[in-house]
């Protein structure tokens, strides 16, 4: 079985049998996320489901969208880092996944691209992250040349923080999946209405900006580099409804 295949099946059978199909295919994972359910948040556990059945709600971590800092000060840990929401409904009991209020964050995919660019480039990668950047924006020397020469040919959903937006969002064959689409562009406001929502008391501040970015994304492109993520995100562009200047 390809992994295309396991994913599609797994998004299009009921929710018991995908989830066996995963104990079965991916055992260890399997495992992991049915620790993740019952392991408290702590120090020693930086990761875990608890703050998601706390508050009824599952957050999906768009790569370089603000996931970071909307976690921290909403769940007060990781809650599953980039997981997409075909992930979620594996990973969790049905009667949960079911009632979840399920929210994420996007962002302009011209904006998102330059961040992810610049984040792969500096030195505060993962181990993982450095894997991924050797394969992809550590190749060519320049922004203009990474955009022309790989974002135009390769398989960006390979990357984890080149990947589209939508992608983790939605179930092989079906709409968008989550019940509020936050925008970085008004990411305080947006966060605001979430944590209404979710009973939280807290206020959003940035963690985890590349220092590397200095200018305005809209200064780093030329006309051919935009039309070039126009091709690539497109599906992104028409389902959070963005131009090369923000949300419209």
């Amino acid at each position: 079985m390809t992994f295309s295949t396991f994913q599609t099946l797994r998004g299009y059978l009921p929710h018991e049998a995908a989830q066996f199909l995963y104990r079965r295919v991916r055992p260890s994972r399997s495992l992991e996320y049915e620790n993740l359910n019952i392991i408290p948040r702590s120090e020693n556990s930086p990761i875990s489901f608890a703050p998601l059945h706390e508050t009824s709600s599952i957050f999906v971590h768009v790569p370089k969208a603000a996931g970071t800092s909307v976690g921290h000060y909403l769940y007060g840990c990781r809650t599953g880092d980039h997981m997409t929401l075909l992930d979620y409904r594996t990973a969790l009991p049905k009667p949960m996944y079911k009632s979840a209020f399920k929210f994420t964050f996007v962002r302009n995919p011209w904006d998102r691209l330059v961040s992810a660019y610049f984040y792969l480039k500096s030195d505060e990668r993962s181990p993982f992250d450095r894997k991924q950047a050797a394969g992809s924006v550590l190749l060519h020397e320049t922004f203009e040349e990474f955009v022309s020469e790989f974002v135009a040919r390769k398989n960006i959903n390979a990357f984890i923080h080149l990947k589209e937006q939508h992608l983790f969002l939605r179930l092989p064959g079906r709409r968008i999946g989550v019940d509020f689409v936050g925008k970085f562009e008004r990411l305080n406001d947006d966060f605001a209405v979430i944590a209404q929502r979710l009973g939280k008391d807290t206020t959003l501040q940035h963690r985890n900006a590349s220092t590397l970015r200095k200018t305005d994304y809209r200064d780093i492109y030329t006309p051919k580099m935009v039309d070039i993520v126009a091709k690539t995100y497109a599906k992104d562009i028409a389902y959070f409804g963005y131009s090369f200047d923000g949300p419209t």
